[in-house]
């Protein structure tokens, strides 16, 4: 991996600079290297010290995982919304998978708050809100760094996502509930690449999908579309009482947030 990223930039000093210094800050270390800070004090890169640097930074990125906060379900928490805020900042990408609201009301209330999450995040409606409305919301708030998906995808920091929000199947909540039959939940999982990161707000059936009465409560075409896609990665919610479980199904890691969040580490993307 590093001996790639090397050899594409070598032939720069100034991008080899800033390339150090990124991914120094992005492993937050709180003191480089004593060779590489003699490196970036004289900004030289003599032949010999390739070696060094080399060295230097395959110890850097040992382990390395990059870590994906995880919630849902805030409904109008704004406590809970500060606490991510803060929790932000030992992530490198957040993920909120819906339900930021109440019956449709108080969207505002959460986001105002969430806004000041500076890293990149991924943010799917729940059945308390619609796309619309959330995506309205995120523009009011003037959240720079979030993507509302919904049967859409993106890609940030060399990961794939995709997002699929809403109540999967109908819930019985009535007309405020912004809920998707099966058989469209599956035209919106189809885009979904291999391997990417899934932001549902319903459950995968049989899964951490759960109620209170024992009941499962998930969705069958997003089980269907996790065992085929494969994703690295499933963040939701939706059922409270699961809120914190996770379980493998296949490869795939799926866990249902809730609204004090969890953080996930995946293999960081190779360059």
């Amino acid at each position: 991996m590093i001996t790639r990223c090397v050899l594409a930039i070598r032939g720069s000093q100034l991008n080899l600079f800033s390339f150090l210094t990124i991914t120094v800050a992005d492993n937050r270390r709180e003191h480089r290297p004593e060779e590489l800070q003699s490196l970036v004090s004289s900004r030289r890169w003599p032949g010999k010290y390739w070696a060094i640097f080399m060295d230097a930074c395959s110890r850097l990125f040992e382990d390395y995982a990059m870590k994906i906060l995880c919630f849902s379900d805030l409904h109008r928490d704004i406590l809970a919304a500060k606490n991510l805020v803060e929790l932000s900042t030992e992530a490198d990408v957040v993920i909120g998978a819906g339900d930021f609201a109440t019956r449709r009301q108080g969207l505002s209330d959460t986001m105002d708050v969430l806004a000041a999450i500076k890293k990149p995040s991924v943010l799917v409606p729940g059945n308390g809100e619609s796309v619309e409305e959330l995506q309205q919301s995120v523009c009011k708030a003037d959240w720079s760094t979030a993507h509302v998906l919904h049967g859409s995808g993106c890609s940030l920091v060399g990961i794939d996502f995709w997002g699929c929000g809403g109540g999967i199947p109908v819930t019985p909540f009535g007309d405020w509930s912004y809920d998707f039959p099966e058989i469209q939940a599956r035209q919106m999982l189809a885009g979904c690449q291999q391997g990417a990161v899934l932001v549902v707000h319903s459950p995968p059936i049989d899964t951490v999908d759960h109620d209170s009465s024992g009941q499962i409560r998930g969705s069958q075409a997003i089980r269907d579309a996790v065992q085929e896609k494969q994703p690295r990665l499933v963040v939701c919610g939706h059922i409270h009482s699961d809120w914190g479980k996770q379980m493998k199904l296949g490869d795939s890691c799926i866990v249902n947030a809730g609204p004090r969040g969890v953080i996930i580490e995946i293999d960081a993307p190779a360059c």
